[in-house]
């Protein structure tokens, strides 16, 4: 996704294909663009993810042209966790630091926890990022390296992984170099011994077929596994 833009462009009267700067856009759009973001992205917050309407930025006021946004994840008072969104800029020489949004979740688990700091960080990045970092352009035209991601999922999330992430592994030969692979995300995702027990489950599954089958064979037929209603 290109990054969030805090101003507006208008194309370039003189030069064809370039735009030029024409004004500050309001807080609220701002706003909207980081909310439908993170929803696409599946990362609002799950109770709620709100602008300060009531505050400085409220009312068309625009998004200061050196502003950025910083935030700050915390336990509530009394309950969830809350990520309290700042707008900073610098004003007549003073560093000023004002209320934007705030997100809450109910839940107070580490992973909930963790879900909010993802949340947090996908905020900063929305406004830095515009596919490769500008601060790691590679040189020369070389392809940037890989990078790894963290991630956070719901728990339908987690199972619909897990299930596939099970299939696949159960599709290899343990010496096929992905089988340890799967094995080690089925660890990840569904907790220590996960991919163990699946293990475990699945070698149960097969010898109970196999021996059913063997069995079969020398039953009668209509008693056999193969003949059951």
């Amino acid at each position: 996704m290109p990054k969030i833009e805090t101003v507006n462009w208008i194309p370039s009267p003189g030069t064809p294909g370039r735009r030029v700067y024409a004004d500050q856009r309001a807080a609220q759009e701002v706003f909207n663009d980081l909310e439908a973001h993170l929803r696409s992205i599946g990362y609002l917050p799950d109770d709620y993810f709100n602008f300060d309407c009531y505050g400085n930025w409220a009312n068309g006021r625009e998004f200061p042209e050196d502003g950025w946004l910083t935030s700050q994840v915390d336990y509530g008072g009394s309950e969830g966790i809350y990520l309290d969104v700042a707008l900073e800029y610098d004003e007549k020489g003073q560093h000023k630091c004002e209320h934007f949004a705030t997100g809450k979740t109910l839940g107070e688990s580490g992973s909930d926890m963790d879900r909010m700091h993802l949340i947090a960080s996908a905020i900063t990045k929305a406004f830095n990022e515009d596919g490769l970092h500008a601060r790691y352009v590679m040189m020369g035209g070389g392809a940037p390296a890989p990078e790894g991601i963290t991630v956070n999922l719901s728990p339908e999330e987690r199972r619909v992984a897990a299930e596939g992430l099970a299939w696949l592994r159960d599709s290899l030969v343990p010496e096929h170099q992905d089988y340890a692979l799967a094995s080690q995300l089925l660890n990840r995702i569904g907790g220590e011994g996960y991919g163990q027990a699946q293990d475990l489950y699945t070698r149960s599954g097969e010898d109970t077929v196999q021996s059913a089958d063997v069995q079969g064979e020398d039953e009668e037929p209509g008693f056999g596994m193969g003949g059951m209603a």
